[in-house]
């Protein structure tokens, strides 16, 4: 049954135009001709292909939406190609209010990336970085730890510390025990 309806009737029937129906299950939709829904604009399929379904247009000023959820709940953003099972969650952008950050998932599985209030990215266990550069921010230089805080930091200016995150030379290694540096040679030992 529904609760209320607007249909814009052509000549004796719905032609297609526009149709809003709330149901009495609390289920809406909106269904414009061509499938393309404007807010702020009259012609939605003017705008990509690929994206103009739902085209939000603030003239003169910022435009966007909000999705807004209780502090103890997450915002999401699904992208689905079915359904039902993992088909209806892809890809997806989640905020959490109760962890304060945004994270990134695809393929069906838990959120693979995320960023914290702090600005500070991280990733799942068992994914990686496929890139050629990885570059310090500012001159503060760069450092590689593991979860035991041990590490790595590339000095500005190119010194190398592993155990100090202050080098005094090209490289420097620092430890409370011995400092040993290993060279492990192949068979022959000529390289």
């Amino acid at each position: 049954t529904e609760h209320f309806s607007v249909v814009k009737d052509g000549s004796g029937g719905y032609d297609g135009s526009v149709l809003f129906r709330v149901k009495e299950n609390g289920d809406t939709w909106l269904t414009p001709n061509a499938g393309n829904v404007g807010i702020g604009t009259t012609g939605p399929g003017n705008y990509n292909t690929n994206a103009n379904n739902l085209v939000v247009y603030e003239t003169g000023g910022h435009g966007g939406f909000t999705i807004a959820t209780d502090t103890d709940k997450t915002g999401s953003i699904y992208f689905a190609d079915g359904a039902t099972g993992t088909s209806a969650f892809r890809g997806r952008i989640e905020y959490s209010h109760v962890n304060d950050r945004l994270g990134f998932g695809t393929a069906g599985t838990a959120n693979q990336f995320y960023i914290d209030s702090s600005g500070n990215a991280w990733q799942a266990d068992g994914l990686y970085f496929a890139t050629d550069q990885v570059r310090a921010r500012d001159g503060d230089g760069l450092k590689l730890y593991d979860d035991g805080g041990n590490g790595i930091f590339i000095e500005d200016g190119g010194n190398v510390g592993i155990g100090t995150t202050s080098p005094t030379s090209l490289l420097n290694l620092a430890s409370s025990g011995d400092a040993v540096l290993k060279i492990n040679a192949d068979t022959d030992n000529l390289n």
